[in-house]
């Protein structure tokens, strides 16, 4: 993939490849999506073919074959993330990329753990970070965005400015007013700690509606829809039915 001006773009960012990752496959990206896929995604898959890389080279030269280097060509191999560089130089701002530098314009502080960074952006910059973007987002430290107290408020409610199009915000759950980093993950809470009616799902009006619990959700049965009365089936739980004619049913069925 190139530019206008003949250049190599990565295909993923789009950004022009300065220093290239390439596979036995021979497909490329630039090495700041290769080391993003590699080091948070933990993804060792070709991000083209989706064949899986054991090994990869950051090399300066965008056109190289993997094939063409030598065994022991790179200068330096990181064996964990399964990379060689091509050059000291290559690895020293592959290194830089991974450490948890201090994102703040002017300030180029490097500390060892994130607690220390926060630490460090609270005390002389009086800012925050997400703790949720900070979790859950696949950033490297100097990437992530620090906040004032308002901001980051906004930040969670999805009205901030977001360099990233699409943000709408840390979904809160309106019973425990908890925040999630993203819908599938305040899905997968309100699905393992609340309750929803099965009847009002299967009838597609219901997809989005929770209770808090089984009381609050037995209340809603009561209500709109049958549920059998009999002590056994109150102890079971979830006994009820959609008509009065599928309850009677039941009722003489004895089941």
């Amino acid at each position: 993939m190139t530019d206008v001006n003949g250049e190599q773009q990565c295909f993923i960012c789009t950004e022009p490849m300065k220093i290239v990752a390439v596979g036995e496959c021979e497909h490329r990206i630039c090495h700041v999506c290769s080391l993003r896929l590699r080091a948070l995604y933990k993804n060792n898959h070709c991000a083209y073919c989706k064949t899986e890389q054991a090994w990869v080279i950051f090399s300066e030269d965008p056109l190289r074959e993997y094939s063409s280097f030598g065994e022991n060509e790179p200068a330096c191999v990181d064996a964990t993330l399964g990379i060689r560089y091509q050059h000291q130089e290559t690895f020293a701002e592959s290194t830089r990329l991974l450490k948890l530098a201090c994102p703040k314009d002017g300030c180029s502080d490097v500390v060892g753990h994130w607690a220390k960074l926060k630490a460090h952006v609270r005390d002389e910059h009086r800012l925050s970070f997400c703790d949720l973007c900070c979790k859950y987002k696949k950033a490297f430290a100097h990437e992530h965005q620090l906040f004032t107290r308002n901001q980051l408020r906004d930040h969670y409610r999805g009205v901030s400015r977001e360099p990233s199009e699409g943000f709408r915000g840390h979904p809160e759950c309106g019973f425990c007013k908890q925040n999630f980093y993203d819908d599938d993950q305040l899905y997968e809470h309100c699905r393992d700690r609340h309750e929803q009616c099965h009847l009002c799902v299967r009838a597609g009006v219901g997809r989005q509606q929770y209770y808090r619990n089984y009381k609050e959700l037995e209340g809603h049965f009561n209500q709109d829809h049958f549920p059998c009365m009999y002590e056994a089936c109150l102890e079971s739980k979830f006994v009820v039915f959609s008509t009065d004619i599928d309850l009677k049913a039941h009722e003489v069925s004895g089941q």
